[in-house]
């Protein structure tokens, strides 16, 4: 999702927001995001920011690790 208001409502809907925190992924701040349902992340070190994609975009990539409850 590219819009950190929508955490919130995700959130509250019952999703894990594994990457709520990390660096900016845009000029703008950090846009975006990965939410789970039906998925717990292991920890804190299950989700991250790729800070280097070679000029494939004009944002960073997210990354997120789920596990099958």
């Amino acid at each position: 999702m590219n819009d950190v208001g929508v955490g919130q409502v995700a959130r509250a809907s019952g999703y894990a927001w594994p990457t709520q925190h990390g660096p900016a992924t845009h000029r703008l701040g950090r846009l975006d995001h990965i939410f789970l349902k039906g998925l717990s992340a292991p920890d804190s070190a299950a989700s991250g920011t790729a800070l280097n994609v070679g000029g494939a975009s004009d944002h960073l990539a997210v990354w997120a690790v789920g596990i099958l409850r």
